[in-house]
């Protein structure tokens, strides 16, 4: 169809041809009514009849109708007029991308603004869940008031893939290829996802913009072939040549924004547009003391995406990050590039922003008390101070980098990153507070004990999780957001070794997925969740919409303190760990009534591991080699205070147990990657034997005084107890088992009963049940215990109270069981543990108590110096060369 001048479209007169595009013909015309220029852009008849095509063609009037930007052209009507549909928008006069690099390669100075702002367009379209699916340089105008992003017609909102029959894409532009079938789009800016069939998302945008970014700095497409199936390969499997290469000069900053747009995966590309146009317009300041051009461009006015633009205070400062990214993109396969940053701060007091420009840090300055929120550029090696955020804690920042998130006193405060007065968002009560920010404007935190949900404008903050008694948790702590804004990570802390993990939860939603067993902050970033194992910082591939590992993980740095922070762009920011110091502990004698016999043996510098042997002269300890980290069985005469080992292998040997004789010690090994269950003789001579090898993690409790059992439990602290019969068939018996944590169980001298540590009620308490059948039970404390032990004579229970009390107990087991009020005899001095540790053991006799208690360090000793923020750029790059 084609539209004579002078012809009417209700009041507006077409005046010729401007062009065709993928969804129809443009005409510039006249708007009759208002006297002004316009561009109306018309549904084919042919096209009319179609369902789909004309449903494609109302869809972009909504979405475009939907998008106001100065960046994207306005539609100023829609309408109908005999067999013809229309839409009427701006006129722009100017032309098109696609012209401008037909004339030759733009100067960078040309090109950043222009991709700058095409990336402020689409950061505005993908807010409103819309994907353009067909960017590429013929639907970029250039203007006299800058970039215009045009055909929205294969734009997705929120709908299904779509099938060979509903996706065609018509009318192709020029001689550029268009896929025919089951894709949408222009095949040389298509992401590999696109090819695949696959459905779409704001990353498919971006992989489209690093080509045509290419394209604009080079002149020459990222993927070309002389055949279909040749550029799709090219696509799916190959890197364009480097920019550096075709341009004959140093570009680090704009190779980076590229190399990242074009990622195959869509997890390792730039997580928002926005985060990408930052990056451009950061990259003017490191291109500009690198590049020499020729004769300088119009300038054009840039839309500042943050309240603060970068501004290189120091040309020394300028050139060192320039020659970091250089460093880290100099070859096809990124490296990391590694330097340190000057803040004293600790803990979880600093944070990086999202487009990796910034880190923020809770401080104090050289000769001041008070602590303050500071901003540091990576660029510059000097901190701002921000007024208005004394006392502040734990700073995290919104997703689009305006603003910074922080504690102060009771309060959840938020500041701008150029300065002005913090604002209150709720209170929040507590410590160990923590928070994210995502880009809905939604922040959880910690408060309370648990994560909250608030909206970053203020209001009422609304409990979002709950601790779980089951697992005795603590502390749910240490929020972060998935990539889509919904999930969000949390570590929670427990009573219990075995139940300290991160889960994932959804906003509006009570369930909660166990994603890994550890104690530890995990961020998500390119793919990857990021946390700390073991003290080192590692790496493991992650699907963040399936809450699953994809792959082992790999280590980034060794030892470091638990805190980091890591950008969208490839920026990580870590402490070193300082180097480990042993904590000390020393054997005390007490008798009931908790006066000190005195201290035996030297100080025991390495785990609260150990076992009081039945005539109280000889204790069994766990060590650590110095020299090779390895964990042996040692035993301490405590008379003579003299030292032997019991074993030298090179796995580690720990929790060991007496046997009634004193002849023989059991104890768990992990020499065949598992921990099992062996026996040597204590004074060290012979060969081990393994009494008990199962697929399962064993802890051991006791040695019954009799000999005839061992009790144990699977993992560390877990539902159920076994008993490990030394005699006949040696097959485990299932004591004790229900939902309930529990451990630290003890046998009685007559081998008829069994004491433990439970959480049945809610809280740590102390029972007696029969063995080896549980017929008979009894909790025999009130208010909280743990570690029970029996007297000689299985009459008295003994066992630390919640406040670290030593406690007694009068046991009767005839004709039934029966127990008397817990009496308190002494005050130890310290904080009970429900963990696998010994903190005390008592002798046959009742009478005396030997305490395995903690040195505190020298009040006089120097404080650690501070050590600086240790910053990776490209961490990803740090994964290239190491393996699982």
């Amino acid at each position: 169809m084609s539209l004579e001048k002078g012809t009417r479209l209700g009041p507006y007169e077409i005046q010729s041809a401007i062009g065709a595009g993928g969804m129809g013909e443009v005409y510039l015309a006249n708007d009759t009514r208002l006297n002004r220029r316009v561009a109306i852009k018309i549904l084919p008849p042919q096209w009319s009849s179609n369902p789909d095509m004309k449903a494609r063609f109302d869809r972009e009037a909504q979405i475009i109708a939907g998008l106001s930007h100065p960046h994207i052209c306005t539609l100023h009507d829609i309408g109908h007029e005999g067999a013809t549909d229309y839409l009427v928008m701006e006129y722009l006069e100017g032309q098109t991308l696609a012209e401008r690099i037909a004339k030759g390669v733009l100067s960078v100075e040309e090109a950043v603004p222009i991709a700058a702002e095409i990336a402020d367009a689409l950061d505005r379209a993908h807010r409103e869940g819309i994907t353009h699916r067909d960017l590429k340089p013929g639907n970029v105008m250039l203007t006299k008031s800058g970039v215009k992003l045009l055909d929205f017609g294969l734009a997705k909102q929120g709908e299904p893939v779509q099938t060979a029959a509903s996706s065609q894409s018509v009318m192709p532009t020029r001689a550029e290829i268009t896929m025919q079938g089951a894709i949408v789009g222009t095949m040389q800016y298509m992401a590999p996802e696109q090819l695949e069939g696959k459905d779409v998302t704001p990353q498919t945008d971006i992989f489209a913009f690093g080509a045509v970014l290419y394209e604009m700095l080079t002149g020459k497409k990222a993927f070309a072939s002389d055949s279909q199936a040749g550029l799709i390969s090219a696509i799916m499997t190959a890197a364009p040549p480097s920019i550096s290469a075709t341009q004959k000069i140093d570009l680090p900053a704009l190779e980076f924004a590229v190399r990242k747009c074009l990622q195959k995966d869509p997890a390792n590309r730039w997580q928002s547009a926005r985060d990408l146009m930052d990056h451009l317009r950061w990259s003017v300041q490191v291109i500009a003391p690198t590049v020499a051009t020729a004769a300088p461009a119009p300038a054009r006015t840039l839309t500042p995406a943050v309240a603060v633009v970068i501004v290189a205070s120091l040309f020394a400062a300028i050139i060192v990050t320039a020659l970091a990214v250089r460093h880290f993109l100099s070859s096809p396969a990124a490296e990391e590039f590694r330097f340190s940053l000057d803040a004293e701060v600790a803990g979880q007091n600093f944070a990086v922003s999202p487009n990796g420009r910034w880190v923020a840090f809770a401080g104090r300055s050289a000769g001041e008390t008070q602590r303050f929120l500071f901003v540091r550029p990576m660029s510059s090696t000097k901190p701002q101070k921000i007024a208005g955020t004394e006392d502040a804690l734990a700073p995290f920042w919104s997703a689009d980098s305006d603003r910074i998130g922080f504690f102060s006193g009771p309060s959840l405060e938020s500041i701008a990153l150029a300065g002005g007065t913090p604002e209150k968002i709720c209170d929040a009560p507590g410590t160990n507070r923590t928070g994210a920010w995502n880009r809905d404007g939604i922040i959880i935190f910690s408060s309370n004990n648990v994560l909250n949900r608030v909206s970053a404008a203020g209001g009422k903050p609304e409990p979002i999780t709950s601790l779980n008694s089951s697992r005795a948790e603590t502390i749910h702590l240490l929020p972060s957001f998935l990539p889509d804004g919904q999930h969000y990570l949390f570590t929670a802390s427990s009573q219990q070794i075995a139940d300290r993990a991160v889960y994932a939860g959804t906003l509006g939603s009570p369930s909660l997925t166990r994603v890994l067993s550890l104690r530890t902050q995990a961020l998500y970033a390119s793919g990857q969740l990021l946390y700390v194992d073991n003290a080192a910082l590692v790496a493991r591939p992650f699907d963040a919409g399936k809450l699953a590992f994809t792959g082992e993980p790999v280590r980034i740095v060794d030892q470091v303190e638990p805190s980091f922070s890591v950008s969208n762009t490839g920026v990580l920011a870590y402490r070193d760990a300082l180097p480990a110091v042993a904590i000390a502990y020393q054997f005390s004698w007490m008798d009931r009534s908790g006066k000190s016999l005195g201290n035996v043996g030297g100080p025991e510098r390495d785990l609260p591991y150990w076992d009081l042997s039945a005539d109280g002269k000889q204790v069994a300890v766990s060590r650590i080699e110095a020299q090779t980290g390895n964990v042996d069985i040692w035993v301490v005469d405590l008379e003579r205070g003299i030292s032997s080992r019991v074993t030298t292998d090179p796995g580690p040997e720990a929790n060991p147990r007496w046997s009634p004789d004193g002849l023989h010690l059991a104890y768990v090994t992990q020499k065949k990657g598992n921990r099992d269950v062996f026996e040597k003789a204590a004074s060290g001579l012979g060969e081990e034997t393994e009494l008990l090898n199962s697929k399962e993690p064993e802890t051991l409790d006791d040695w019954s005084p009799d000999g005839k059992y061992i009790l144990y439990r699977t993992g560390a602290l877990t539902s159920t107890i076994y008993a490990l019969p030394l005699f006949g068939d040696r097959k485990p018996i299932k004591v004790i088992e229900s939902e309930f944590n529990k451990g630290g169980s003890r046998l009685s001298p007559d081998g008829k009963w069994m004491t433990y540590q439970g959480l049945e009620s809610g809280s740590w308490q102390v029972y007696v049940v029969s063995f080896p059948k549980p017929d008979q039970k009894r909790q025999v404390s009130t208010e909280g215990g743990v570690q029970p032990r029996w007297s000689g004579d299985g009459r008295e229970l003994y066992f630390l109270n919640t406040e670290g009390k030593m406690m007694a107990v009068d046991i009767t087991t005839q004709p039934t069981l029966s127990s008397g009020a817990a009496r308190v005899l002494f005050d130890t001095g310290m904080r009970n543990s429900a963990s696998d540790g010994i903190q005390y053991a008592v002798t046959g006799d009742g009478k005396r108590f030997l305490l395995f208690k903690e040195i505190p360090p020298d009040p006089t000793a120097p404080p650690p110096m501070p050590r600086p923020l240790s910053v990776i750029v490209n961490w990803m790059g740090a994964l290239q060369n190491r393996k699982p």
